[in-house]
């Protein structure tokens, strides 16, 4: 796909609504003392269940004709999906949790996090198939 103007909005649009999002989810899911990063475990949770569901949506069922299909991609999966889910936020954290010798729970996180978000997206796309 070329690189048009239009595109570069839709991501654009997209990743400030998706930085936005994931501010308010860290901002209420702060560690309150706590060592385990919930704002970005919930933000990935989150993004793997909406990925699944536009998934299922504008790729299988092509709900959207082909000239709406591109710019919703852009928008949502692209733009909002990439700034809302953080695979480097998930890896410093993850760092950061071994470094500071806290092992069990950083092993925790990493299994966790993978565990649930691929869950999360299997069952989703079952789900969306059936509604869908």
């Amino acid at each position: 796909m070329p690189l048009s103007i239009n595109a570069l909005f839709f991501v654009g649009l997209g990743g400030a609504i998706g930085a936005i999002t994931r501010y308010i989810i860290s901002i209420n899911f702060i560690n309150n003392g706590q060592q385990f990063p919930w704002g970005t475990f919930i933000a990935n949770i989150i993004g793997a269940f909406i990925i699944a569901c536009l998934y299922v949506v504008i790729v299988e069922k092509s709900f959207f004709s082909s000239h709406l299909s591109d710019p919703l991609r852009q928008l949502l999966v692209v733009g909002f999906l990439g700034a809302l889910t953080t695979f480097s936020s998930f890896s410093l954290e993850s760092v950061l949790l071994f470094n500071n010798n806290h092992y069990q729970l950083a092993i925790t996180y990493i299994i966790s996090t993978l565990v649930c978000c691929l869950a999360i997206t299997f069952v989703t796309i079952k789900m969306s198939r059936s509604i869908f």
